[in-house]
């Protein structure tokens, strides 16, 4: 009885999902699976090298992968979503075609919708909170 509560528990962990920057402006959610991680597993291959394979874990984490161009900051993919914790999300090597003009923002963490990028949901407060401020000024 103890093992199905648990699995219970890890199998309901709930992460944000979205697999390019424009999607990820209001990205979706999605409970864990095995499914759900081996649809990571085959997207992180193809930026990838040595992601290695993983049968069924039954259990699961939540990760941001964020991929830009160096040189002006500018991104270029963005994936969230569920994977198996056996699989090193932040420290897989890129494919050589693209490891010299591309790096990589990773975050990886446990608990339900803990994925999603908090720089977006900032800059939206800031921006409001500015204009307000400038509103407030404006009228006194």
């Amino acid at each position: 009885m103890l093992a199905t509560v648990s699995l219970q528990i890890v199998s309901g962990l709930t992460c944000y999902s979205c697999t390019s920057p424009s999607s990820c402006v209001n990205p979706s959610t999605q409970v864990c699976s095995d499914r759900t991680a081996d649809e990571t597993t085959a997207w992180l291959n193809t930026i990838h090298k040595f992601v290695p394979v993983v049968e069924s874990s039954g259990s699961f984490l939540c990760m941001n992968l964020t991929y830009y161009f160096e040189s002006n900051n500018s991104k270029i993919h963005e994936y969230l979503g569920c994977y198996h914790p056996d699989i090193p999300v932040c420290i897989l090597p890129l494919n050589a075609s693209i490891s010299d003009t591309w790096k990589k923002g990773c975050q990886s963490c446990n608990k339900d919708k803990c994925n999603r990028n908090p720089a977006g949901t900032f800059s939206k407060s800031f921006y409001t909170i500015t204009v307000a401020l400038i509103i407030a000024k404006l009228a006194f």
